[in-house]
Formats: structure tokens, sequence, C-alpha cells
């Protein structure tokens, strides 16, 4: 041994040169190491120098194919693709990365639902999020990270096909047929008019939407049977009229159900795709504002299209083909 006791740490150097075996062989090297030297770490001098005549054959894999094998040339690929699509809808290539960079994140939090074909986002749509897409945030507490609220169920399919076009995804909704928002003469947020037409909506479409009373009920159960979205005690998994102090909080601070989703029960209500009754949509999953009953899974409320209140936000799924 080189080290003995009370030596400073050391380390080594390793002189070789490496030579291609034949241009038609271009992963065979050989191999020739020729000087190794002992430093001490702490001086930065050369402790002791050993010479070597040792030439071994190797041969390499390409980095390409290591690539290859974990899969990082098919991801590239991918990505590579999704930024020509960014660039070609007029963005120069750093606002294009920042555009699919947002997108990747926002699939990183969107959760597969077991036995369905529908993803959801862990959480309800953040303050932060919807200013992103719209352009303005319309809540009463203020907060990037707490949930959006003040939205009515219009404002909510609005918001629904900005980010989807702004991802480079088939928006879902339609007014009379057109699915660009620009062509609904609607304004957000004024809570007086509604979206005149026809309004439908593509279930096949990538992009983004509200899910269906059924997609959500099925989803806050987690697999389980629970009364609230993960517990039988509200006070593990939801914020409610008891434990908010009277304010929404913060997204995600509780424990989430079993399918990863927070926030299920209570926080903000949920606005839902379906209507009951003279252009009244259901929400779901009561808010800060509510006692316990309210934010029981099976519980279903309702508000008019027109609506915003400050203790109803939204969740957004995608269809999974």
């Amino acid at each position: 041994s080189l080290l003995t006791r009370g030596d400073p740490i050391l380390y080594f150097e390793l002189d070789y040169t490496a030579t291609a075996e034949a241009d038609d062989k271009p992963s065979a090297y050989s191999f020739n190491f020729n000087k190794i030297r002992v430093v001490n770490t702490v001086s930065g001098k050369t402790v002791q120098t050993s010479t070597l005549s040792k030439v071994q054959p190797r041969t390499m894999l390409p980095v390409q194919d290591l690539r290859e094998i974990v899969g990082i040339v098919e991801k590239e690929k991918e990505d590579f693709a999704m930024l020509e699509k960014y660039i070609a809808n007029g963005n120069n290539l750093a606002v294009a990365k920042k555009e699919y960079d947002f997108y990747k994140q926002l699939l990183t939090d969107m959760i597969n639902i077991p036995n369905q074909d529908f993803s959801m986002l862990k959480t309800e749509v953040t303050q932060k999020l919807f200013t992103i897409i719209v352009g303005e945030n319309p809540s009463h507490f203020k907060g990037d990270n707490l949930p959006v609220e003040c939205i009515s169920w219009y404002d909510a399919i609005y918001f629904c096909n900005k980010l989807s076009k702004k991802l480079m995804l088939t928006p879902v909704y339609a007014v009379d047929g057109k699915t660009d928002v620009s062509t609904w003469k609607y304004k957000v947020h004024t809570y007086q008019g509604s979206i005149e037409g026809k309004i439908t909506q593509d279930l096949t479409a990538d992009g983004f939407r509200l899910p269906t009373n059924d997609e959500w009920e099925y989803a806050a159960k987690g697999g389980q049977n629970y009364t609230y979205a993960g517990s039988d005690n509200l006070n593990e998994v939801g914020w409610y009229y008891y434990n908010s102090r009277e304010t929404t909080r913060s997204v995600a601070q509780k424990k989430p159900n079993a399918y990863g989703l927070f926030d299920m029960s209570g926080n903000v209500w949920e606005w839902i795709w379906d209507s009951y009754s003279n252009n009244y949509h259901y929400i779901r999953g009561g808010s800060w504002f509510y006692d316990t009953d309210k934010c029981k899974i099976d519980y279903q409320y309702g508000d008019h299209a027109t609506n915003g209140s400050y203790d109803v936000g939204l969740r957004i799924v995608r269809t999974i083909k």
C-alpha cells in the first residue's frame, strides 16, 4: 500500500493514449497505459510516479448506442418534434423551449386515473397557472399557490381552451363549432353575461377540459370507500369551515387520496361539465366555507354558469387516447 497512518488524502493520475485499431473498426481501441502518479491533495505535490507499459485492447460502445439503450434518444426525438411545433407556431427557440418545459411540467402533474380513459390534474388550478393562461387573476384571496376562485363555469371552459391552444393541443370546447375563444365574443370575469351560441365538447380531443360528474366522483373515491377523498377524517385531507380560518389554502398541503389527488374534499368547489337545470352546473367537493357534510364525496351541489364565488374554482382533466 502507498498509504500509511496519518497520510493526507491522495488521488491518482493516469496517463494513457487510445488508438483506433482500424478505420473499419471504429469501436475497437488499444489503450496504452504509460504512467500513474500519486498526488497529495493538500500540497499538490506528486508523492510517487510509476512507469507502466501495458497495452490493453477494448471494444467501446458508441455513446449513441448507450443513449438508445436507456431510452434517451427516443425521448430527445419527441422533445425536438414538440420544439419544432412551437417554433412553427411563431416562437423563437428560447421561447419555444420555455413553452415546452411548461407543457412537460403540467403533464407531470396530471394523474392517469386507473381503469379510466382520462387523466386529472393532481391539484386544483392555481392562481399562477390561471394568470399565465388568461392574463388576469379574478381571485378574492391572492397567492400564486392558492386555488383560483371567483370564476364562472364559462370562465372555466374558456380557460381550458386557452390552455390547450397554448400547449399545441386540440381544444375540447366549441361554440357554434368554433374552438378559438377569440370568436366567442366573451369577456371573462364579468359574471353578467353568458357565452352566446351552442356549446359542445369533443371528448376525443387531446386538450384540457372539465371532468364529468361521474369522472369527478370516480377520481375522488380513489378506489376506496372513504367518506371524504382519502380519509374518513376530513381534517386529514381537506380545508373546510372549522380548519381553514375562513380563507382558501395553498394546494397540496393535506394528504392526497389513493390516486395522488389533493384537495378533492374542501378548499374550493370544482366546476363540472354536467348541467342539471336551466344552465345550472354541478360543483363538487365542498369548500373552505362549508361544513363537513358538503365536503363528502357523494354530495352534489350546483350553481348558475354565470356565477363566480370566492369558494368556487376548477380542476382539469384530459382524455387519454
